[in-house]
């Protein structure tokens, strides 16, 4: 074979009037073997017309050598960078039929050589994509200033902030308050206020919103006429000129400049709405203040996808809040429309919304508004005194975050989603989000009951525990299809959504990592109705649990020699910190023995264990710290124990401690007797004694099931004597806890 006809190749596809091919070109100290040496690529392909733009070649005579290819162009790439604003890395192995081609751009990847026009769209895709990240850093860090600034500054309650921010971003749509507002200022804090007040009326009126709606929504903001402190001096602010500017006018000022009559942001309802909902989300930090739990963006959107939203569909939020469904499933519409008038269409009569509290009506108005609307039918009112149907069409689409815990009968979570269902075309779709222990709680059961005699549930998909944090609601979105009663005999679809491509960072909340990954897979085994490791299907009565913990199957292969390795270290710094004097650290290793949990079998708790609830002391009477002996209560740390005490011990040594809530499925070997709180259950090995190095071994995979419990469902005695355990068997199919004893010695040293 000859590298050059795999060159010819390449010279043949760039070849044009426009294109300068330099052959073997000389990068300095680009040795691909990192002599220091200079590399030499096969060629540096440059465009007359673009001076920004350059591709990196390199060629291999066999196809099989892609691998290296692809190495060796990335590697010469990496050495123009600083020479090039679009840097692309072409690898290309073969001959004539046979070659194999790859191109990478801005980390994209291709299984092809690309023209420069298809070089160009992916660049300027990314030059987009680029732009969008620093306009969303921007919108974030003005919305944390900006509510910084009216909690230490204006002393505003958590209602009023958005409230305000509503006025002035109504306000500054109209040209007229835009270009005077400054002017206003220079006569004095009170005409600036009035003016601003008196411009939201005709903002409204000319965004279509009819006349009592207008009026619903002033009325929920004439109160800044009433507030002296907007038409305080501020001086020193970011916006602030030489003199000395009112509050008010710092905040009309810096909404205008940063995110109004910027040339980048101009026009751009999206951004505008982003903005908006930036802001809600920092008031009260998740909206707890406001008396709601904002439903964050990427839940909104993928609740759209499970009801599979359509251009013509309609939906409908009987608890609209802030308006988050209702702007998630039109910017979806808007981008299935392909003309001006499905748009206006799906403005003026397919987002229909009810909401009871007077303030969220207003945010949620000023939201659609902000976000490209402002003509959504919104009601200010209870969703159970509207017949929408009446009123408008029958929705096709139904998604909503009911109120939570209300007390008034007639007002719980199920009650919302029945109304729900009663109120959209038969066969449609309904969506909520709700705390998982509505479909968990036996309490439930005459409602679950009236919700299946006339409606399918299609699917419940557990989320993650901090989806709503600070607050501690674990929550599940249910699927149902209205109008069919649920036949027994049909598989509900069951997902645990847990990981959902967002992680948890200190002071910054949850952060997106690969949620498009994650939610793909879930769209995936739900609209197949698949069995996944994450998934289970179940035939679903009014006396079950409807979520997928209560079926999914334990998952062991993912025990391995690392977590068997960290419980050691974990008991062994538990133990030294016990008896410093007495117990030296020792040195752990891994384990030769290979583990094939293939070959076990599944055994009862009931059979293996003596299950005792706790309940010694409460854990306010045990927490003295005036003696030694160990109190375990629901901690996932230090072995289970969260104090000593003076109190007596009641439970023996060898023993394990298992949380059945708070940290729930914590399994701790006790080596000393205890006394434990309501929140432990305490299991004891029938028949046997046990050691560290069993109790280790057995704790290590009572860990497992922690998926299937959590804060809303507690791993209690009734549920642990319907439990089982997956373990190593002898020859003759009796539990090997010769196995267990051996393969944890492996670990010592």
């Amino acid at each position: 074979m000859n590298e050059r006809k795999t060159e010819t190749i390449v010279e043949d596809f760039y070849r044009g009037e426009n294109v300068e091919i330099i052959p073997q070109p000389i990068l300095k100290g680009a040795s691909k073997n990192i002599t220091g040496n200079d590399g030499r690529p096969e060629f540096l392909i440059k465009f007359k017309e673009d001076s920004d733009t350059v591709v990196v070649v390199e060629c291999k005579k066999a196809a099989y050598l892609i691998k290296a290819a692809i190495t060796e162009a990335t590697h010469y790439a990496s050495f123009v960078q600083k020479e090039y604003k679009n840097v692309i890395a072409v690898a290309v192995a073969g001959q004539q039929e046979d070659y194999k081609a790859v191109t990478t751009v801005n980390g994209e990847i291709f299984n092809s050589m690309l023209t420069y026009d298809e070089i160009m769209e992916v660049v300027n895709k990314e030059d987009i994509k680029i732009k969008k990240v620093k306009i969303t850093e921007t919108i974030t860090t003005y919305a944390i200033n900006t509510h910084n600034f009216m909690r230490d500054n204006l002393a505003l309650s958590e209602a009023k902030k958005p409230l305000v921010i509503s006025a002035i971003m109504i306000a500054l749509m109209r040209k007229s308050f835009a270009n005077s507002f400054e002017e206003y200022e220079k006569e004095g804090g009170k005409e600036l206020v009035k003016q601003l007040l008196n411009s939201i009326k005709p903002s409204l009126h000319e965004s279509g919103m009819p006349a009592n709606k207008v009026d619903e929504v002033i009325s929920e903001m004439v109160f800044m006429g009433t507030m002296p402190q907007f038409q305080e001096a501020y001086v020193n602010g970011k916006y602030a000129a030489t003199k000395t500017h009112t509050k008010l006018y710092h905040l009309v000022n810096g909404v205008n400049d940063v995110i109004m009559n910027r040339e980048d942001l101009t026009g751009d309802n999206d951004v505008l709405g982003k903005f908006y909902g930036e802001f809600i989300k920092y008031t009260g930090g998740d909206g707890s203040g406001l008396g709601i739990v904002l439903t964050p963006h990427h839940v909104a959107n993928l609740m759209c996808d499970l009801v599979d939203i359509k251009v013509d569909d309609i939906l409908y939020d009987p608890c609209t809040g802030t308006g988050g469904f209702l702007i998630a499933g039109m910017h979806k519409m808007f981008n299935m429309a392909t003309t001006d008038e499905q748009i206006e269409n799906i403005r003026k009569h397919q987002l229909l919304g009810v909401e009871l509290q007077p303030t969220l009506f207003s945010m949620a108005a000023a939201n659609m508004l902000l976000n490209g609307d402002g003509k959504a039918n919104l009601t200010l009112s209870s969703c159970f005194a509207v017949e929408v149907a009446k009123t408008y069409d029958y929705p096709t689409k139904c998604i909503m975050n009911p109120p939570y815990a209300q007390k008034e009968k007639g007002l719980a979570e199920l009650d919302f989603i029945i109304h729900g269902c009663n109120t959209v075309k038969k066969g449609a779709l309904v969506a909520a989000i709700v705390p998982k222990s509505v479909f968990i709680d036996k309490k439930n059961k005459r409602l679950k009951e009236k919700l299946m005699e006339n409606n399918t549930v299609k699917a419940v998909i557990s989320m993650p525990d901090q989806l709503f944090t600070p607050t501690a609601t674990n929550t599940a979105i249910i699927v149902i299809e209205a109008g069919t009663p649920h036949n027994m005999t049909i598989d509900t679809f069951l997902y645990d959504f847990s990981d959902d491509g967002y992680k948890f960072v200190a002071k910054q909340g949850r952060v997106h990592v690969d949620f498009k990954e994650k939610s793909d897979e879930l769209l995936l085994a739900y609209n197949n109705k698949r069995k996944t490791p994450k998934s289970a299907l179940s035939q679903l009565t009014p006396d079950d649990e409807w979520v997928v913990e209560a079926y999914m199957d334990t998952d062991y292969t993912l025990l391995d020699e690392d977590m068997f390795i960290g419980r050691v270290a974990a008991f062994n710094a538990h133990s030294y910190l016990q008896n410093p004097l007495e117990i030296s650290s020792p040195k752990l290793s891994i384990p030769t023995t290979q583990l094939d949990t293939s070959t076990w079998e599944e055994f009862n708790y009931v059979d293996i264990f003596h299950i005792e609830g706790g309940n010694d002391y409460s854990s306010t009477r045990a927490n003295d710290n005036t003696g030694a002996n160990n109190f375990i209560g629901s901690s996932e740390f230090n072995n289970g124990v969260t104090c000593t005490t003076s109190l007596p011990t009641t439970k023996l040594a060898g023993t394990i401690t298992v949380a059945k809530d708070g940290s729930v499925g914590s399994a701790f070997y006790q080596t000393k007797p205890y006394s434990v709180n309501g929140h432990v259950t305490v299991l004891t090995v029938k028949e046997r004694s046990i050691n560290s190095n069993i109790g280790n071994f057995l704790t290590t995979i009572i860990e497992l099931e922690k998926k299937k419990y959590s804060f809303g469902r507690a791993w209690g005695q009734a549920r642990m004597r319907k439990s089982t355990i997956k373990l190593p068997i002898t020859a003759t199919g009796n539990i090997d806890w010769d196995f267990m004893e051996n393969y944890m010695k492996e670990i010592y040293i």
